[in-house]
């Protein structure tokens, strides 16, 4: 069996490691190396020798992105942990070991000529990155995030550290790639995950949308330019999450014309930010999938949702513009072949956030007008339908922009055909979300408000016992139990989430509902609570038996919750002695910048890392989080004394609970 017999695979770990113990460990593990494959040692006899290696300077190996989700333990943590020479496929390589048993690294030789040149990277226990040098140089090429970490694969031909090309990358990793580019003002980094004219002609995308297509992915350094002229960027943004129109991708037929393969694509995408302690929108528009790769069709530009900014709707979804039957449902007369014409010259048009409000609000209106008028022209109920929905969405999206004159008038008179009756609890939901917004923004005083939330609840109310079978109906009865709860009725609030729970708890609504029965209930009553620590570890409440612990619901996004961190800090600072303890639960999306928040912020109290879904995912769910943060205070027997406390109450009933055990 070979073994690695040089330093070769380490090269790169050399330039981004300045660490000299680090520098000498390498040294020693790949002369350990050779000295094993020269002698003719078998595994066993290998495995043995490969002891004296220690564990410091395998560890000292170090990935060459910043961004690599890994272990990286202190020297206390690594006390106990063991390095192994095992054997893979046809080659062989070392694994490091933690003393808790979960695999820290593993640095192969994968093709058995005796030359490491695959670094995989742990976290809890599960490879999340892996550093490839595909040849015989020694330079990466390769750079892939797995499990816990995305889907990423990342190719960088020429060594230098920059990934040029993607061969996987999701819908929601490219903009978050893009918001890094974007912050780091690397051109290059985000022309890699544009649309290229090759990835056009691979879907077969051809005429006049092709064009458009490459025309607005064209000049990435001067699109570029105008995101960053608006100092809404700087090297400390950070991408949150993934927004779009869509719940989920749609997919064009081939049979559409548009393409010769079928395309998924997602349309008015925006990406969320944040720069410094500001939220920043950006919008994206239409992201198309090419192969395992998902490419942006134009570079992402800052929105201000408080003036004129509008949502990229894209080109695909647009009306076929060849020539179609006369009368096929979901085919073009000539009038209405006419009429998409138009509509698609003027999403061409479509102004920019730059334009003003006056040039976005002409845009939307004649953008609905030409929708109503393509309706008119079809000629038949079927294909009419795409198209009124489309003007519906267009008109409540603007509405709730402010860029639409009159919407709600529209809506209702939308909302007043019989036409299309199974439209009506769509567009009466949205239509709702359009009015509250417009009393919200217009009440006086702090009555004005209370009566505003009064008529909306009344109207969802009405709403969900219309359309109780409406694809929206679970939302609303979640937000009528939300509403409830925060307004100090529980009682009305439990009803609606039962209601919700036990009709649609196949939903994320109906399950958040039921989790926050299960929250409710809470007080009195033992909390078991565990799971993975970020920074590695496991978090179990169970530990602190015996303590006061208070359990805080939080993200890095939530404003109330950084304006309450200090005052949560210096409590624990102050009480901590005294056996006051604090345990996190974070609610963050995938690749959040929990670690450096943590690092900015000082939290100096253990978390759990939710891992996925974000407000939406398990964790949130099982009790169903409303409001961040949320604070449940534990007393000393592993009770909820409260399931909802402020720091103010924290401040009055932790030094209670301290002393009551402190009296026994």
């Amino acid at each position: 069996m070979s073994l690695p017999t040089t330093p070769l695979g380490f090269s790169h770990s050399l330039h981004s490691s300045t660490s000299a113990p680090s520098r000498r460990g390498l040294r020693r593990l790949a002369r350990l190396a050779a000295l094993t494959a020269a002698a003719g040692l078998s595994l066993t006899a290998a495995t043995a020798s490969a002891q004296q290696v220690s564990v410091e300077a395998a560890m000292g190996v170090k990935p060459k992105r910043s961004d690599a989700p890994i272990d990286q333990p202190t020297a206390e943590e690594l006390k106990g942990a063991t390095i192994k020479l095992e054997k893979f496929g046809n080659g062989s390589g070392y694994t490091v070991t933690g003393r808790d048993g979960q695999t820290l690294r593993q640095l192969v030789d994968t093709t058995g000529d005796n030359n490491l040149n695959e670094f995989r990277y742990f976290q809890h226990g599960l490879e999340t990155y892996r550093e490839t040098n595909t040849d015989k140089d020694p330079r990466i090429e390769e750079y892939r995030w797995m499990n816990t970490a995305g889907t990423r694969w990342g190719v960088d031909r020429d060594g230098d550290g920059k990934i040029e090309t993607w061969k996987r990358i999701s819908a929601e990793e490219a903009t978050s790639e893009a918001v890094a580019a974007l912050a780091s003002g690397d051109a290059a980094r985000l022309q890699a995950l544009m649309i290229a004219p090759d990835d056009v002609q691979r879907l077969g995308i051809s005429g006049e949308i092709a064009q458009q297509i490459l025309k607005r992915a064209a000049d990435v350094p001067g699109q570029m330019k105008t995101a960053l002229a608006s100092r809404q960027i700087d090297r400390t943004t950070r991408w949150e999450r993934f927004d779009s129109a869509m719940l989920m991708p749609v997919l064009i037929p081939a049979e559409s014309g548009k393409a010769s393969d079928d395309v998924l694509v997602y349309e008015n995408v925006t990406a969320v930010a944040r720069t410094g302690k500001q939220d920043v929108f950006l919008n994206i528009g239409e992201v198309i999938q090419v192969g395992n790769t998902w490419k942006l069709t134009r570079v992402p530009q800052p929105l201000d949702l408080n003036s004129q900014s509008v949502t990229d709707g894209g080109l695909l979804l647009q009306p076929t513009m060849g020539a179609a039957p006369t009368s096929i449902a979901g085919g073009l007369t000539p009038e209405m072949e006419k009429l998409t014409t138009a509509l698609q010259q003027l999403d061409t048009k479509r102004p920019s956030f730059a334009d003003g409000p006056q040039k976005m609000t002409e845009y939307n209106v004649a953008r609905a007008r030409l929708l109503e008028q393509i309706e008119e022209a079809a000629p038949s109920r079927d294909d009419k339908m795409p198209w009124h929905q489309q003007r519906i969405d267009g008109i409540a999206a603007a509405a709730l922009l402010g860029a639409y004159p009159k919407p709600l008038e529209t809506l209702k008179a939308l909302e007043e055909q019989e036409e299309f009756d199974e439209f009506k609890p769509y567009l009466r939901y949205r239509r709702l979300q359009v009015e509250y917004g417009s009393r919200v923004r217009n009440a006086k005083d702090a009555e004005g408000q209370r009566e505003v939330q009064e008529w909306y609840l009344g109207e969802l109310e009405k709403f969900v016992r219309a359309y109780p079978k409406s694809e929206d109906a679970p939302a609303a009865i979640w937000e009528l139990g939300s509403a409830y709860e925060m307004a100090g009725d529980v009682k009305k609030a439990q009803g609606w989430y039962k209601a919700a729970a036990d009709a649609y708890g196949d939903t994320i609504p109906g399950q958040k509902s039921g989790g926050a029965i299960r929250r409710i209930g809470l007080i009195g009553e033992p909390l078991q609570l565990s799971g993975k620590a970020i920074g590695g570890g496991q978090v179990d409440l169970s530990q602190y038996r015996g303590k006061v612990t208070a359990v805080v619901f939080w993200t890095t996004w939530a404003a109330p919750f950084a304006a309450q961190l200090p005052d949560l800090l210096e409590l624990k600072k102050e009480f901590g002695e005294n056996g006051f303890e604090v345990v996190g639960v974070n609610l963050d999306g995938p690749q959040a910048p929990v670690d450096q928040f943590i690092k900015e912020q000082q939290v100096n109290f253990p978390s759990i890392d939710s891992e996925a879904g974000g407000t939406d995912g398990p964790m949130a769910r099982q009790f169903g989080i409303i409001q961040l943060p949320t604070i449940f205070l534990i007393d000393r027997e592993g009770k909820v004394v409260d399931n909802s406390a402020t720091i103010e109450e924290l401040s009055r009933k932790v030094p209670v609970l301290l002393l009551r055990r402190a009296s026994r």
